[in-house]
């Protein structure tokens, strides 16, 4: 997967939707065949980089155009952007990789500060930061859904903090609920699993802070 979130970080940064055209097309394509502009972007990226080309040639499911979300997208690109034009395949996958290992440890941060506010002790952060899927399918395999959950994990606890602060302080509540949706809307956005999360927080936003901000939340979301 790593190829695929590279492959598309790069072409974002020519300015075109990685949404358009498969790596298959890009492979299949001759700067002499009269190509749309943005094609033929892509190709002349493709011819100019040795290391791109490699990466094209082995994204899984190359006749297909990317799956991936806007939010996800959006990483891609940066990555993409701060990754100097000459750098190896293996650079440009751990450097990749590092985004990715830094969502999964701002999680645990996250997890920390949710034990806190739940008068846990903050060593059940383990069965989360110890988890050895967790370390497999981030560390080592660089998965993106680090992403989603650090924003899911985000999103939980501006809701927790909403729901404990003084019931006084409404524009307070208010503003961490918003916070919360917000944050789950772009956990939704970088891939979709943390959708489930809705009905719940915006259920506990109702009984919990009232049905005016859960309303407003849901509109939000």
């Amino acid at each position: 997967d790593l190829y695929r979130y590279v492959w598309d970080g790069a072409v974002s940064t020519q300015g075109v939707s990685p949404f358009r055209y498969s790596p298959h097309q890009v492979l299949a394509s001759s700067t002499d065949d009269g190509l749309p502009d943005d094609l033929a972007r892509l190709v002349r990226l493709r011819d100019r980089s040795p290391e791109l080309a490699a990466i094209l040639r082995r994204v899984h499911f190359g006749e297909l155009p990317t799956i991936y979300p806007p939010v996800s997208q959006l990483v891609f690109a940066v990555c993409s952007w701060l990754t100097p034009d000459e750098s190896s395949i293996t650079t440009r996958l751990m450097l990749m990789k590092a985004w990715f290992v830094l969502f999964d440890l701002l999680t645990l941060e996250l997890l920390l500060r949710l034990l806190v506010q739940a008068g846990r002790h903050r060593g059940w952060s383990l069965a989360y930061g110890w988890c050895p899927l967790v370390v497999k399918e981030i560390a080592n395999s660089g998965h993106l859904d680090s992403l989603a959950t650090c924003l899911a994990v985000l999103a939980v606890s501006f809701a927790v903090s909403a729901i404990i602060s003084n019931p006084e302080q409404r524009r307070r509540r208010w503003g961490l609920a918003m916070a919360a949706v917000v944050a789950l809307a772009l956990g939704v956005g970088a891939k979709l699993f943390p959708v489930v999360l809705a009905p719940l927080l915006l259920w506990m936003l109702m009984k919990r802070v009232g049905w005016w901000t859960a309303t407003s939340a849901g509109v939000a979301f």
